[in-house]
Parts: structure tokens; sequence; C-alpha cells
């Protein structure tokens, strides 16, 4: 597993070490970790919590995250700084009525912890699904701002859903980084299999 990203890949050498685009291309945070594989059972719960509003769903991912929270290791766990969910834009904010980063956010860590105005998305972009690489970076680059007053000198944990290429956690994190922030980490619910 690359020890930046989380991504899982095959070393002769031995475990943990720097993936080929950490390496050509280091992300503005300093690791990024999912606490469960984007399987079945988590993307039919994560599915029904975003597109049908199943407070059922998102409690029992909550419970589950919580029970898998320690085993992240002292990267992630305990966290002493913000947290901060990954922001949607106001108009499909608005549309679906809740922003499922910060209701899980909200759930799995102390609410005082949690600090969604902090960082902002700036535009609509379409969704990512569906997307390369290229095309998910383009879609995000730029999108979010952050406010230097809160964020300046301090540790920031970003959560968001799903890691699947890692284009919008990067953009996030570029903003956190331009804020002033001291360390930027990621936490995702679930992580998409690697192709």
């Amino acid at each position: 597993m690359c020890t930046r990203c989380g991504r899982p890949f095959v070393s002769p050498t031995g475990p943990d070490h720097l993936c080929k685009t950490c390496i050509e291309s280091p992300p503005p945070f300093q690791v990024a970790r999912s606490i469960f594989l984007f399987d079945h059972t988590i993307r039919d719960l994560l599915h029904r919590l975003k597109y049908s509003g199943d407070t059922y769903a998102a409690k029992a991912l909550v419970w589950l995250a919580r029970q898998e929270l320690k085993g992240l290791g002292p990267y992630l766990w305990p966290f002493e700084g913000l947290i901060l969910p990954v922001p949607m834009f106001k108009d499909r904010l608005r549309k679906r009525g809740f922003n499922q980063a910060l209701v899980l956010a909200s759930g799995i860590f102390d609410r005082k912890d949690v600090s969604p105005w902090l960082l902002v998305k700036t535009r609509s972009t379409p969704s990512q699904t569906g997307l390369s690489l290229q095309e998910r970076r383009r879609n995000v680059k730029g999108a979010f701002t952050a406010h230097v007053d809160g964020i300046k000198g301090k540790d920031i944990l970003i959560f968001d859903d799903v890691f699947t290429t890692g284009a919008t956690v990067t953009a996030a994190a570029m903003a956190v980084k331009r804020a002033g922030a001291k360390k930027v980490l990621v936490l995702t619910l679930a992580r998409t299999p690697e192709p």
C-alpha cells in the first residue's frame, strides 16, 4: 500500500512504499486513508443515504465506521484538529437537502471538531461519475476555497464519502494548503477498488 495515498499495489521489495503517482506528483496531503472498501454492502448503504435520504442507512454507516476507526493507525486516529467535510455547491445541496459527507462526519466524529463552514465549493461541477482521472481533475480544479482565519496553522482532516481517483479530495486539500494549514490528512468512508 502507498504510504501517502493508500493506493494498494504490490512491490517486490515489500509493503508500504510510495506509489509511482505520489512520487511523480506528490499530493497536497500527508496521508489518505479509507475506512472501508466500496463493496456491495457499503455501496448500497451509501446510495440509500445519498439518493433516498435514508437516515437508517446513515446510522448504520456511522456505527460501522466508528467500530473500524481505531484500526487506521496513528496518522488518523485519534485525530487532534479540525475536520472539514467536502462541501457541495449550493444548488446541489438545495436539491438533495443535505451533504452526505457532513452527515457522516458529524456522526463519526465529535461534532465540535467538524467545521463545515471553513471549506466552500465555489462553483457547480458535473458529477464525477464516469469521468477519467484527467477529466475528474479538470472538473474540480479550483472548485474549492478555504477560510484562512479558521485554518491557518492548524491540522486539518478532509472527510469525504468515497475516494475513487482522489481528484476531489486533492482539489479540496489544495485549497486548505493555500489557506495555511499546518498538516492536511484525508479520510474517506470508502475507497473504490483499483481497476
